[in-house]
Order: structure tokens, then C-alpha cells, then sequence
């Protein structure tokens, strides 16, 4: 995403600062009233259209299932009730009936980029990811897609946020 915000500096001949962080945390300051010309979210699939229509849908990321070889003793995933992966892991898990297995050995992590990080340095041997950062984990992994994921939204509260907003949503990400 930060080279998107350059990319579209460089388009439009103005400097976007880019603020990157956990989707419930940059809401937050959002809505607290922190200025912004447009913020980026992910959000679960399942609530966009409560997401409003101050909200443009710019892209999508499913879910994977990583595993390193042999049976997982340890997960890790994003926190369950506030990082829209966990949001979205939980109940595709869940679904697929096995939420049970999972949760009794699972670690929960701030973040989808933590989940990520844990996993790299084998902190855990397992988790649900998006789809987008199974490439960044390297060799050694088995992956399965699993149903769900994110939409992500941005919402413009300037002229310039409204022009980055469309500009984001001719790419689809």
C-alpha cells in the first residue's frame, strides 16, 4: 500500500502521508478525529455493506490455511474479535468444523502482519493468513484455501482523500 500512496503522489503531484497499522487501531483514531484525507481498511466480508456508503470496496484477500510439515501442535492466529482476519478466520473455521481443534492450541496475535511475523520465526507451526502473504512466508509450507475473507474499504473525508479514493478503486487491488 505505501507504494500506492507514492504512485499516486507522483500521478497527481501531491504527498499523501501514509499511516499503516492494524485496521480496528487506524478506525479508531478515525472516528477519535484524528485528520486523514482517506483511510484504507480491511474489513470482513460479511460486514461491508455495513461498512456505509462513505466506503468504496477497492479490492479483496481471501484466507489460507499454512501449515509447515506434519501435524500442527501450535497456532497462531490474528485476534478473533477486533483484527478482521481473526474476525474472519474464527467463523471460516468455525464453518468448517474445526474450530475445536484449533482453538485449544492457538496463540492470538495483534495483527495480520504479527500472525505473519510469528510464523516466519516459527513461533508457531500453523495459521490462517490472507492469501496475498503466503508468498512472503518461503518455502516449506502446505497451504489450503479456506472460505472467507476481506474487503477492503477506503473512506475519503477531503477532496484530495475522494480523488485517491477513485483513483484506488480504477486498480481493484
Amino acid at each position: 500500500m505505501p507504494g500506492l500512496a507514492t504512485a499516486f503522489g507522483e500521478a497527481h503531484g501531491v504527498e499523501l502521508l501514509w499511516v499503516a497499522g492494524p485496521s480496528g487501531r487506524v478506525a479508531n483514531q478515525a472516528a477519535a478525529g484524528a485528520g486523514y484525507d482517506a483511510v484504507v481498511l480491511a474489513v470482513p466480508e460479511a460486514t461491508v455493506a455495513e461498512a456505509g456508503a462513505a466506503s468504496t470496496v477497492v479490492g479483496r484477500n481471501t484466507l489460507a490455511v499454512v501449515k509447515r510439515r506434519g501435524l500442527p501442535s501450535r497456532w497462531v492466529l490474528a485476534e478473533t474479535s477486533t483484527v478482521p482476519l481473526g474476525v474472519e478466520s474464527r467463523r471460516a473455521l468455525t464453518s468448517a468444523g474445526r474450530w475445536p481443534e484449533v482453538a485449544p492450541v492457538a496463540v492470538y496475535a495483534g495483527s495480520a502482519a504479527q500472525v505473519v511475523a510469528w510464523l516466519r520465526a516459527g513461533e508457531a507451526d500453523a495459521g490462517v493468513v490472507y492469501a496475498s502473504d503466503v508468498p512472503t512466508l518461503g518455502a516449506g509450507w502446505s497451504v489450503e484455501p479456506l472460505p472467507g475473507g476481506v474487503a477492503y474499504v477506503v473512506r475519503a473525508s477531503t477532496d484530495r482523500g475522494a480523488v485517491f479514493a477513485a483513483w484506488l478503486e480504477a486498480r481493484r487491488l
